[in-house]
């Protein structure tokens, strides 16, 4: 389900769409960067690991797409982040 943000970071309003995905398949125990299924905005990633969320130094954006974590998570792992559409 997707929740709006409506507050910018100036005090203005702004409707950003914030969605959630789910990358535990892409858990697998030996790579530590997932890709987006869509293009994220910089610095919108939460990512919850286990149902914990991750520190933002813990999260490294290697692209529009894809990021890596400090963490390389088990294939029994969960790994869902919330982020907001970039453009």
């Amino acid at each position: 389900m997707a929740i709006s943000d409506i507050f910018a970071g100036d005090g203005g309003t702004l409707l950003k769409e914030i969605k959630s995905v789910d990358l535990t398949s892409q858990c697998d125990g030996v790579d530590d960067t997932f890709t987006m299924p869509e293009v994220y905005l910089s610095g919108s990633l939460w990512v919850s690991w286990n149902g914990l969320r991750m520190r933002a130094a813990d999260i490294t954006e290697a692209s529009p797409t894809t990021f890596t974590l400090s963490v390389t998570p088990r294939a029994t792992d969960e790994l869902v982040v919330d982020y907001k559409i970039g453009g």
